[in-house]
């Protein structure tokens, strides 16, 4: 076999803790989102059990704001249930056009059962 190449981590290894007044969502709430059933269902999680995967958000800009690459309906649901801040993973370089070509989306299955083991310890 050839050199393998080295694989770059894309984002920083430490979590960080931001307030979510201090984060920049790319895209609004619409009504018609809000009352879908996938955004009722991450509310839902949101309210149960707490954030599970952290947002994942850009370095701070010039005036200490970051703006927000992935989980928009997580942070959309955290701000009306009254939370301040959140978890969150800093992205090395400006993936805010191709960062959820990278995501791997999870099946309704596969989720039920990364969840289920939560539900039952009454987080």
């Amino acid at each position: 076999m050839g050199d393998v190449p080295e694989i770059r981590i894309a984002f920083q290894q430490e979590v960080f803790v931001v307030p979510l007044d201090r984060l920049l969502p790319l895209r609004h709430l619409t009504a018609k989102i809000a009352a879908s059933r996938k955004y009722d269902r991450i509310r839902s999680s949101v309210i149960s059990i707490g954030l599970i995967e952290p947002l994942a958000v850009a370095p701070k800009d010039d005036q200490g704001r970051h703006m927000l690459l992935d989980g928009h309906l997580r942070f959309h649901a955290m701000v009306a249930h009254g939370v301040t801040e959140a978890k969150c993973i800093i992205a090395d370089d400006d993936d805010s056009f191709t960062y959820n070509k990278r995501v791997n989306r999870l099946a309704t299955v596969q989720e039920h059962y990364m969840i289920s083991p939560f539900l039952g310890k009454g987080l």
